[in-house]
């Protein structure tokens, strides 16, 4: 039942306009594409570049609640304005359990640390300078998987981009109110979309810090 509804809560289109799709991989042969999306802010001229649809992790609590469980979506991103590029995590926090009913909780943990772990290599996230809207652009670049989810967006280097770009494997390492460093398994799902993050990677491109809102 969980991954029924965690199918339906899926965002089912980007809350920007799609200006240009990238394919960079063949559809034929039953192959899944590797697909990089370009959309276009067309209120400031801002083009933001993302895989088609963020990578899903979860944590399982059966002492809780059985078949629910807490979720954090991340998608990397590249904020592109006048030849220079920024870069962002997109994170959206949610939960599929109810601790209202369970234990009396009105709230998910806040979580305080996020880290990316790339073929076993740990990234460390600015998770201090996150910031709740993508600067420069009026939308989110993709819809919030619930309503009720905490949506984020965490500073990323060029280097840790093009480390997600060439993983084979990445998982979460999550830190959450009152709770030591857990980690977060993936959720079954596109198996092109990690080598999806390549197109991403703009060789060449001017270095230039993400732009506050």
């Amino acid at each position: 039942m969980d991954s029924l509804v965690h199918h339906l809560l899926r965002p089912a289109r980007p809350a920007l306009p799609v200006a240009c799709l990238l394919l960079l991989g063949a559809c034929g042969g039953g192959a899944t594409a590797l697909r990089a999306w370009e959309d276009l802010d067309e209120a400031t001229g801002v083009t933001v570049t993302r895989i088609a649809e963020p990578l899903v992790f979860y944590q399982d609590d059966p002492a809780r609640a059985a078949n629910c469980r807490d979720y954090i979506d991340v998608a990397p991103l590249q904020v592109s304005q006048g030849g220079r590029n920024g870069r962002w995590l997109w994170v959206a926090l949610w939960s599929t359990i109810d601790r209202k009913v369970t234990d009396g909780e009105p709230t998910v943990p806040e979580t305080t640390a996020i880290r990316l772990v790339a073929d076993g290599e740990p990234m460390e996230l600015d998770f201090a300078s996150a910031v709740t809207r993508l600067p420069g652009v009026a939308g989110g670049p993709y819809a919030s998987p619930v309503s009720t989810a905490q949506v984020l967006f965490l500073p990323l280097t060029a280097s840790q981009l093009a480390r997600l770009g060439a993983a084979r494997d990445v998982t979460l390492g999550v830190e959450r109110a009152g709770e030591g460093e857990r980690g977060w398994a993936r959720w079954p799902g596109d198996d092109g979309a990690l080598a999806a993050m390549a197109g991403l990677v703009v060789p060449g491109a001017p270095e230039g810090p993400p732009s506050r809102p």
